[in-house]
């Protein structure tokens, strides 16, 4: 008798999100630190603005410490946004959406980028333009269960703006 092999469901195209906005690079680093000590994957989560600090202490805890729990980090000049400071899984995302861009295609690479966490474009218009204005994303991609988990840990911290994508938690 043959047998047969369990196949691993594909992997969706994109995975939904929650991204939370802060007016400062402290309500931001609040919001990572609260998310870590409630024992999400710090791989999995993502920090960007047009500049953050990080070589101070806030409440005795080092930003550097904070910033290096999250994997990988860049400064990239994203089309119509300028320069980001980008950490997180979202600098690969934005790389490889630059490598797909053809074209003019390089316009859209951060809604491109955003597009792998379930961000419509109509919000990634919202991210773009909150970026422009100097405020803090923090987005944390996941399953339902981590979305929900993240949206009352990230409202505790009391973001100007809080939206899930891409799943039922919004």
């Amino acid at each position: 008798m043959e047998q047969l092999e369990a196949t691993p469901a594909p992997r969706p195209a994109f995975e939904p999100s929650i991204v939370a906005i802060y007016a400062s690079d402290d309500a931001a680093d609040f919001a990572v630190r609260a998310l870590r000590d409630a024992g999400m994957d710090m791989k999995r989560l993502s920090l960007v603005a047009k500049d953050f600090r990080t070589d101070e202490s806030v409440g005795g805890v080092s930003r550097v410490s904070v910033s290096r729990a999250l994997v990988g980090g860049a400064l990239l000049v994203v089309p119509r946004i300028g320069p980001l400071r980008v950490l997180g899984p979202l600098v690969g995302w934005i790389v490889g959406a630059l490598e797909d861009a053809t074209g003019g295609g390089a316009a859209d690479v951060f809604g491109a980028a955003l597009a792998k966490a379930a961000v419509p474009d109509e919000s990634v218009v919202k991210y773009e333009l909150a970026l422009q204005a100097g405020r803090f994303l923090v987005l944390a991609p996941g399953t339902v269960v981590t979305i929900v988990r993240a949206r009352r840990v990230l409202d505790s911290t009391k973001p100007s703006g809080l939206i899930s994508h891409g799943s039922p938690a919004g």
